[in-house]
């Protein structure tokens, strides 16, 4: 049996995507008040769970206009603590996946 190794595929996990996914940003805008272009820092946060949750990966990523098939395996775990996602920490969340 071949292994992802010998093919040279890439591996992340579930956690590693969702960290991606929520980090700190820093973005600009312009500021229609101080009529100026502003930097300033976004962090997606989940405030809500679901009961059931599904995670979609991208297959595809863009890069100079051209589209390229995204080639990775993911690891995930059985359960995930969405507890340090969450604005709100002091509920605990834990899913069996």
């Amino acid at each position: 049996m071949v292994s992802p190794d010998d093919l040279k595929i890439k591996k992340t996990s579930l956690q590693k995507m969702l960290d991606n996914f929520i980090k700190t940003k820093e973005e600009e805008d312009y500021c229609d008040y101080c009529k100026n272009e502003e930097t300033f820092e976004s962090k997606t946060m989940l405030s809500k769970l679901p009961e059931i949750i599904i995670v979609i990966c991208e297959r595809f990523q863009e890069k100079n206009g051209r589209f390229f098939k995204v080639e990775y395996i993911v690891d995930y775990p059985e359960m995930i603590d969405l507890a340090q996602y969450m604005f709100n920490f002091s509920k605990i969340e834990i899913y069996l996946l």
